[in-house]
Order: C-alpha cells, then sequence, then structure tokens
C-alpha cells in the first residue's frame, strides 16, 4: 500500500506535532520506572528478611505495571496518528470524487 508508513516513520512523529513534549515527558517516566524495576528486583534478591523482599516485589510490580502503561500510551498514541491521516486521506479522496460529479 501506497500510504502505509513503517514502524519508525510512525515513532518518529510520535515525536514531532502538538504532543511531542507529552511523548518526551512519557519516555522519561518509562526510562525511570525501568530503572525503579530493575533496582527493585536487585533489592529482593539482596533482602534479608521476608517483609522487606515482599516490599521490593511490589515495587518491582507497581513500576512494571506503570511501564506497560506507558507503553500502551505510546501505541495508542501512535496508531492514532495514523487513524488521522487515513481519514484526512480518506476526506481527500472524497472532495475529489464529489469534485468530478459536480463537474459533469
Amino acid at each position: 500500500d501506497e500510504y502505509s508508513q513503517s514502524l519508525c516513520r510512525m515513532v518518529s512523529d510520535a515525536y514531532c506535532g502538538r504532543g511531542r513534549c507529552v511523548t518526551w515527558f512519557a519516555c522519561i517516566v518509562g526510562i525511570a520506572c525501568f530503572a525503579i524495576a530493575v533496582y527493585a528486583v536487585v533489592q529482593a534478591f539482596g533482602a534479608e528478611t521476608r517483609q522487606s523482599k515482599a516490599v521490593w516485589v511490589a515495587a518491582f510490580s507497581l513500576s512494571a505495571a506503570a511501564l506497560m502503561l506507558v507503553k500502551i500510551w505510546f501505541w495508542m498514541l501512535m496508531f492514532h496518528n495514523n487513524t488521522l491521516r487515513a481519514i484526512r486521506r480518506l476526506e481527500q479522496k472524497l472532495d475529489d470524487v464529489l469534485g468530478r460529479c459536480e463537474e459533469k
């Protein structure tokens, strides 16, 4: 399809445009959540008491869930932008067809 975009193009488009600040903020939050998850796993394996191990496992679970939410939001943003482009192309095609019908 001549209008389909590559994944790289969709990702780069998400970082440009009106919502680029929010996208960059979400990227930073995602990196922070990943770092917290890795730190929590390391601390959980080094914990000596059962209670502290449970706390670190809970911290890992929460940070991993937050990371998943950020990633899901980013994929929804990319496909939302792709859908908007497809709707605009469809509108242009309809305008072209209606313009041709009115000429006849």
